[in-house]
């Protein structure tokens, strides 16, 4: 009979990503609180690489794990994005909301790697493959939390405050009482492709706008890059938009995207699919309990803001979560309130921001896809 095990920490965060992670370091920076991260994955999980301004690398140095400590493949700098959005002929630029910014496609594996790696050498404890199971909460025990190991079975987390930065996938927010908002049903379907011989292609992103949704791709170290449709989950399953030869019949019938690859895409590809909708989480009225970068909202990837936004928001909320072991109750409160008080303002800024991009394309007005954003 396998016995369970019991441990206790001052703060436990629910999620491994650049999110959690973030939040962790900024805690065994800053603090002497006992911090522990459980991830459900055995962090051997595909990730999807993103684009990311050089705003990255101050908030790198603020976690004290600089760009120097990340090989030099982790961050490839985009010489521009040229977008075919509104219209046939191409918008040049550097980004999509930041223009004077330099880009950079992100290596995620590495990145993501590196900052684990980070936690975990100041002493953070990581728990992989542990499946969240239970959550309760007492005002004299603090959060108690069951998760399941696939090696150790039952693992029993107590501990005093909780930080979710498990995504915009987390159930964690149903489990504590709450509930998420979606806006839309926005859904990547997208490979990582090699181009073949010695094809070597331009440091740049390319973005094009369809009748169904919109196309984006970008150059990654060597001869690969990402590729990826975005559309409303509903539209991709309607267009079998999940089956490889579909993916690659809607490809070739843009009339810039293609060109890219400079038409050698591989005859066998494998497809992944990833949520790319528009969140928002109520948690401010949970006791010891915080919500940090997709799991409080999450947005459009049109924007670029994932990263940036799931990174300062989790140190942001660390901050607090560390002055909770200090303040009153009453006075932390308050503070978790401004705190989600600023991500919604964050959030209502990001929409109105998305809403006049969106607004730029007229061509398919009468498409389910467009008539959607054009309405909201």
């Amino acid at each position: 009979m396998t016995q369970q095990i019991n441990h206790s920490y001052d703060v436990l965060i629910i999620g491994a990503g650049p999110a959690g992670t973030s939040a962790a370091l900024t805690l065994l920076n800053h603090s002497d609180l006992r911090v522990a991260i459980i991830e459900q994955s055995d962090l051997q999980k595909l990730r999807v690489g993103e684009s990311v301004s050089s705003t990255l690398f101050p908030l790198l140095d603020y976690l004290q794990v600089p760009k120097d400590c990340f090989n030099a493949d982790c961050f490839t700098e985009t010489q521009s994005t040229i977008a075919f959005w509104g219209s046939d002929t191409a918008t040049q630029r550097h980004a999509i909301f930041a223009a004077d910014m330099s880009t950079y496609q992100v290596d995620r594996e590495q990145f993501d790697l590196t900052l684990i790696d980070a936690v975990a050498g100041r002493g953070g404890i990581i728990y992989p493959r542990s499946k969240l199971q239970y959550m309760t909460f007492s005002e004299e025990a603090g959060w108690q939390v069951t998760v399941q190991h696939k090696e150790h079975g039952k693992i029993t987390l107590n501990t005093g405050f909780i930080i979710d930065a498990s995504g915009r996938n987390s159930t964690v927010i149903n489990k504590v009482g709450s509930q998420r908002k979606s806006l839309d049903k926005l859904t990547g379907v997208g490979a990582f492709v090699r181009c073949k011989g010695d094809t070597r292609l331009p440091r740049e992103q390319v973005i094009e706008s369809t009748k169904h949704g919109w196309w984006y791709i970008a150059a990654l170290p060597g001869q690969h890059a990402v590729v990826t449709f975005f559309s409303d989950s509903d539209l991709l399953s309607s267009l079998r938009m999940n089956r490889p030869e579909q993916w690659l019949s809607a490809l070739q019938e843009t009339n810039h995207a293609k060109h890219f690859l400079r038409n050698e895409l591989p005859a066998n590809i494998e497809l992944w699919v990833r949520k790319a909708n528009s969140t928002q989480t109520q948690f401010d009225h949970i006791k010891h309990f915080v919500s940090v970068g997709d799991a409080a909202c999450s947005f459009d990837p049109i924007s670029s803001m994932g990263l940036g936004f799931a990174m300062t928001s989790s140190a942001q909320a660390a901050v607090l979560v560390s002055q909770s072991f200090k303040e009153k109750d009453e006075r932390i409160s308050k503070l978790l309130q401004q705190y989600q008080k600023d991500i919604y303002n964050n959030f209502e800024d990001y929409l109105s921001l998305r809403n006049m991009f969106y607004a730029k394309e007229k061509r398919w007005a009468g498409s389910p896809f467009w008539q959607r954003r054009l309405s909201a």
